[in-house]
């Protein structure tokens, strides 16, 4: 096997030119703040001090890597692991001080000054990097413990900003948490509420993606803080475990390689983020596939197609597509068209028991949540914004250059490794794996222009999962290839990092208000929801989670008008709809309105989600204010209550 030495002078090149550019971000930063040398405040002097000595350092090392790798290789291995070594257990300690300095310098007091974003990185990858090889090892692994560190550095950065959110806190800490928890309690819980007799679930629901995390609600009396920490659980622990389940028989036994698989696919997927529905219905395909069982692989595509399609009506078709891709590669190719049918019939087989699942997801949602229309209408009837695939207040990058960061390298990766070695793969496998791929970025670009999309990939979902599952495939081959490819070497590189930048890029701390002034807000909220019961309904649009949690008087539950059905149908225009409700607005049907605020201030394209916010002051702020008034506003915690207006008041 030759050695990386190609790929060793590469990235000390790459990383010497991020290091030059972070010194004159970080130069420039400081530039003007004070008067040493004319220029520098004294903190920041000092700040520079330490950063151009690091600077230096690293300097020595990647000048060394571009002159002599192989030296360099062999000090790495020998030198600094036998000083390594010494350390024993306490390697172990360096490993985790590692893990913390992107959380100390990112989410800390000194945040505002890594808001530089090549600074960020070289700080994020070079920790991370370093945490890698303080890794112990016997084999003295060295490239595979550095990726498997920053893979590491970043997961743990990841895992400590969601676990943040793993509070008792009554609010909603993002825009509709609270009534999210509402939506996943109401298939297992329904009797935390007085409901009237003709309560039926929202149309909205997905039993497959509601029930998924509604079953923390089957244990009774459950706590917010515990819902939220199964909310954590069901985003990272599927991922995790398809990861496994993809690479556990591709890999030898280094357990090495199976934490960086795992990892890699985990912090891929996440890009999107992809709901975790879908890679349940793939991790249920990948474990029951079989080349040499035919029934059990059926039954596999069948139950994997069904729970997709109980979860997302778009996704039902997704497993179905996969098997067939599984099936095509794992059995023998024939060559002659009139082979054609022998190919393909257990491919047609197994698709075919897909699709029967993913009808009968449907045939069930119909039953289980009737609605007048079909499901797929009010996607149908929403505006499309096609600036969105490039740059805007919405999305930095725009979804076109988001998905081409996220996904070209591999896609490139996957076709030189298909030309290179002609694996036994046919027109038949190619032209299937084509289709499927094309149409699954058709349907996800057109989904991400839709209105109230467009700010992440969650929407190209199916397509990154699909990439994955090649990966997997072709990854004996990639694995061999690799050492004598240069260009196989950079697109790993790039599959490598890209992941690591989309999770390190950004990331902050909930913002949780004082104690005190929860504990006030909870008082008066719970004071006017008993008052206003007294007299009428009371509408919860927002912090339904309140109720779910006995954080407010046990009142009759309103179950129209909640916060995101009201902003799917506005972003719909839904006349019909929103008739009923000015209607119930004009009658002051409610007594009490507990909303998020509604200042009526129109934005456009120029801000994030400017156009659902013109929507929603267009069709829900401005009527509500016409006939309600705002008696309490807790401005901190983002919570309006509002009565109905007296029409005797001056």
């Amino acid at each position: 096997m030759k050695q990386p030495y190609f790929l060793t002078r590469f990235i000390a090149a790459v990383y010497l030119f991020f290091l030059g550019w972070s010194l004159w971000e970080l130069t420039d930063r400081a530039s003007g703040t004070g008067g040493v040398l004319g220029i520098f405040s004294i903190g920041w002097t000092y700040a520079l001090s330490v950063y151009y000595l690091v600077a230096l350092i690293l300097l020595v090392f990647l000048i060394w890597m571009l002159i002599s790798p192989s030296s360099f290789l062999t000090f790495l291995r020998d030198n600094v692991e036998r000083a390594l070594q010494v350390l024993g257990l306490a390697r172990w300690v360096l490993v985790l001080g590692l893990f913390s300095i992107p959380l100390l310098l990112f989410l800390g007091n000194w945040k505002e000054y890594f808001e530089l974003p090549v600074f960020r990185q070289i700080v994020f990858i070079t920790t991370g990097l370093l945490s890698g090889l303080m890794i112990p090892d016997r084999e003295k692994r060295i490239g595979e413990r550095l990726v498997l560190g920053l893979f590491l550095t970043t997961f743990v950065y990841l895992i400590v900003i969601k676990a943040a959110s793993v509070v008792d806190y009554p609010f909603s800490l993002t825009w509709s948490e609270g009534n999210r928890f509402w939506d996943y309690s109401l298939i297992f819980a329904k009797s935390r509420y007085l409901l009237d007799s003709n309560f039926s679930l929202p149309t909205y629901i997905a039993p497959g993606r509601h029930g998924l995390w509604g079953l923390i609600f089957l244990f009774p009396n459950v706590s917010i803080q515990i819902v939220r920490l199964w909310d954590l659980i069901v985003w990272v622990v599927p991922g995790l475990l398809l990861g496994w389940a993809l690479f556990s028989t591709r890999l030898d036994s280094s357990l090495l390689r199976r934490l960086i698989m795992i990892l890699w696919v985990f912090l891929y997927l996440w890009q999107g983020p992809i709901y975790s529905p879908l890679l349940l219905s793939a991790l249920l395909l990948v474990v029951m596939y079989s080349p040499q069982k035919l029934l059990r692989s059926a039954a596999g595509a069948m139950l994997a197609c069904f729970y997709a399609g109980f979860s997302r009506w778009t996704w039902f078709v997704a497993p179905a597509i996969w098997v067939v891709l599984l099936d095509l590669f794992s059995t023998d190719p024939v060559r002659r068209w009139f082979d054609f049918w022998l190919r393909s019939r257990r491919a047609l087989v197994l698709g075919g028991a897909g699709l029967l699942g993913g009808g009968a997801a449907w045939l069930g949602m119909r039953i289980l949540i009737p609605r007048d229309e079909a499901i797929y209408a009010t996607a149908m009837q929403q505006d499309f914004l096609q600036y969105r695939l490039w740059e805007s207040a919405t999305n930095d990058l725009g979804i076109v250059n988001s998905l081409l960061l996220a996904a070209l390298p591999l896609l490139l990766l996957l076709i030189l490794v298909y030309v290179r070695t002609k694996p036994k793969v046919d027109w038949l496998f190619v032209a299937t794996m084509t289709v499927a791929l094309a149409a699954m970025i058709s349907i996800g670009l057109i989904a991400s222009i839709k209105i109230g999309g467009g700010n992440n990939l969650h929407n190209l979902d199916m397509f990154l999962v699909t990439l994955v599952l090649l990966a997997m495939l072709f990854y004996p081959t990639w694995r061999r290839l690799l050492p004598d490819q240069p260009i196989l070497q950079v697109l790993t590189l790039l599959i490598i990092l890209i992941p690591v930048w989309f999770v390190s890029r950004s990331g902050k701390l909930p913002n949780i208000k004082p104690q005190a002034a929860v504990e006030g807000a909870l008082t008066v909220i719970g004071q006017e929801v008993e008052r206003a019961a007294q007299e009428g309904e009371v509408l919860f649009i927002d912090q339904r989670q309140l109720l779910t949690f006995s954080e407010v008087p046990r009142v009759l539950l309103v179950e129209e008008y909640e916060l995101k059905d009201l902003m799917n149908q506005a972003m719909r225009r839904n006349q019909a709809y929103f008739e009923k409700f000015y209607d119930d607005l004009e009658n002051h049907r409610f007594s009490l309105i507990i909303s998020d605020p509604l200042p009526i201030i129109y934005k456009g394209s120029e801000t994030i989600f400017g156009e659902e916010n013109d929507l929603w002051v267009e069709q829900v702020s401005v009527p509500i204010l016409q006939y309600y008034e705002p008696v309490q506003e807790f401005k901190g915690l983002g919570i309006w209550l509002l009565a109905p207006i007296d029409p005797a008041a001056p």
